[in-house]
């Protein structure tokens, strides 16, 4: 009978910390701003179980920020949410079309700020081949999630659904 509450206790434990965690980011993506970011090229790889792309973005160099492992990004925003630039945050005031980006240098020196890769159905690899950008929900503290891959339209009429 021990065993059963114990059960009892820790799945209810489980599904309510679960469940919190799902509560917050659906808070923070209802606070955020989309935005997007260039992605330099990559090539699509192949899983047992589907498909990836390695996600590697078109942010300032390494040497731009060379002895900074973890800050913010001023950025640029146009207002169909493409990133346009970025500066290095130092307190500077923050203008209507511009946010904040968390940034950090992982070991080997690239900066990530978001996702590093992106899940998709087995045999689409070509279709997302032709990505130019992630599509990010940037909150208002600089951390994004990832909502998907920007894929230009092939004919201007398609650009209204595509954003």
């Amino acid at each position: 009978m021990n065993l059963v509450k114990i059960l009892i206790v820790g799945g209810l434990f489980i599904l309510i910390t679960l469940n919190s965690l799902i509560l917050n980011k659906e808070k923070e993506i209802a606070k955020s701003q989309e935005i997007k970011v260039a992605l330099s090229p990559v090539d699509p790889r192949s899983l047992i179980q589907g498909d990836y792309m390695r996600l590697r973005y078109k942010v300032p160099s390494q040497n731009y920020i060379k002895d900074i492992n973890k800050g913010k990004f001023l950025i640029t925003i146009d207002d169909k949410g493409f990133v346009l630039d970025y500066q290095l945050y130092k307190d500077q005031m923050i203008k209507k079309n511009q946010a904040l980006l968390n940034f950090r240098r992982k070991k080997w020196g690239n900066i990530f700020i978001g996702s590093e890769s992106y899940l998709f159905e087995e045999g689409k690899a070509d279709y997302y081949a032709k990505a130019t950008h992630a599509i990010f929900y940037l909150s208002p503290t600089g951390s994004t999630i990832l909502k998907g891959l920007y894929i230009p339209p092939k004919n201007p009429e398609q650009i209204k659904d595509n954003l």
